[in-house]
């Protein structure tokens, strides 16, 4: 079987990966094509465009820090002392019972309350918008005003208003998410939707064109909508009509759906802007070295069980699994370890993307959701036991 070579990708002094210099630079998607020299590229032109895989350990580490920022006014708390100790004795104390490997040290913990200083720094204060429970993700309590949220209920409404056996229930959801505005409804078919040219003349689009076949379907595709975002940007809707969405009988839901768009501008600004740039650097400071996609190893900080998988057990002979874990137990392990302190990597993210007098596209779903636990979701209103949801799907600006 041909092996490639492991090759190291190193990292540069400020931790960060050798960042590929493009004269133009698309924002990356989630589904890669069979070309995986895509997802990691040697080519000596290209540096591996790649994120560094986070230990459990760093996860955990996330993890305490998004729970702390879920607390009301936790940037002023953050700045109180004494709510800081309190924070980490209890973080410290929620360690014990755990098994070793995941614990968080003293010194973890530490890095983390150090880094809240940091996520501040990124907080808007006028939209709300803040970093959220991981980098490139973002989120606001506030950005949506009562008076536009109040609006979009009251037009939405009015989709509710059919008969019973009108209603568009969703799939397998025992009647517990009524599709109000669902893209799936009317979509781009193809081999039967036809399509216009710019010239006027109309063809039928015979297939998918894109490649990621994997990823999409070769069936149909959700109809987007564009906006032109101005200066100031407040959005205007420059396609026809939202598809599945009748223009002549909620006038007033597109003006409010346009308020909408434009009001998450600002957020979109800052997760475009978190996609073209790499991760900041682990919170362990490594080299990394690949053989193939889906298989990393990080030089620097040894696995707790040796060179990584389970180890073999030293005993001969045949033994049933509870015997072969508390084998594994006894074996010694190399635990990582944290940074000393917090080293001011989250400075590094800065909002490098402005759509404002650009076109993006959109796509717009609408739901109730009868449930008792909806979650939080992009505009709600309890109404007893159930909510109303509008989800605006932004796709990506328009060239």
């Amino acid at each position: 079987m041909f092996m490639r070579p492991l090759q190291r990708i190193e990292m540069q002094d400020d931790g960060w990966l050798k960042w590929a210099e493009r004269e133009e630079r698309t924002y990356p998607l989630p589904f890669v094509d069979d070309d995986e020299d895509r997802y990691l590229n040697r080519d000596d032109d290209m540096r591996a465009e790649v994120d560094l895989p986070r230990t459990v350990v760093e996860l955990k580490m996330n993890s305490l820090s998004s729970n702390l920022r879920e607390k009301p006014s936790w940037i002023q708390k953050s700045q109180d002392s004494s709510i800081v100790a309190k924070w980490r004795e209890e973080a410290i104390g929620q360690q014990e019972g755990l098994p070793e490997e995941d614990q968080l040290t003293p010194t973890m913990v530490d890095y983390v309350l150090a880094e809240l200083a940091g996520y501040a720094k990124l907080s808007d204060g006028a939209t709300g918008i803040e970093m959220g429970c991981c980098e490139r993700v973002w989120k606001s309590d506030s950005l949506i005003s009562t008076e536009l949220r109040d609006a979009l209920l009251k037009c939405v409404s009015r989709l509710e208003d059919v008969p019973d056996d009108e209603k568009d229930w969703h799939p397998n959801s025992n009647k517990q998410v009524l599709d109000l505005v669902h893209p799936s409804l009317y979509p781009l078919v193809y081999g039967r939707t036809h399509i216009y040219e710019q010239d006027g003349t109309g063809k039928l689009l015979a297939e998918n064109p894109e490649r990621a076949q994997m990823y999409s379907s070769d069936k149909y595709q959700w109809l987007p909508a564009d906006f032109d975002i101005n200066a100031s940007g407040q959005a205007t809707l420059t396609s026809p009509y939202i598809n599945n969405l009748d223009r002549r009988k909620h006038g007033r839901l597109y003006k409010a759906l346009e308020r909408l768009v434009g009001a998450a501008v600002p957020m979109r600004n800052r997760v475009l802007s978190d996609l073209r740039r790499p991760l900041t650097p682990p919170r362990v400071q490594t080299s990394l070295v690949y053989s193939s996609v889906g298989h990393f190893e990080y030089y620097g900080m040894e696995c707790i069980w040796g060179r990584g998988g389970e180890p073999r057990c030293p005993l001969e002979g045949n033994y049933d699994n509870d015997e072969y874990e508390a084998r594994l137990k006894t074996q010694p392990k190399k635990l990582p370890q944290g940074l000393t302190k917090y080293d001011g990597a989250l400075d590094a993210i800065k909002q490098t993307i402005n759509l404002n007098n650009s076109r993006i596209q959109a796509r717009d779903r609408q739901a109730r959701q009868h449930c008792p636990d909806a979650g939080r979701a992009t505009l709600s209103r309890d109404r007893g036991m159930s909510k109303v949801v509008v989800n605006v799907m932004f796709i990506s600006p328009k060239r």
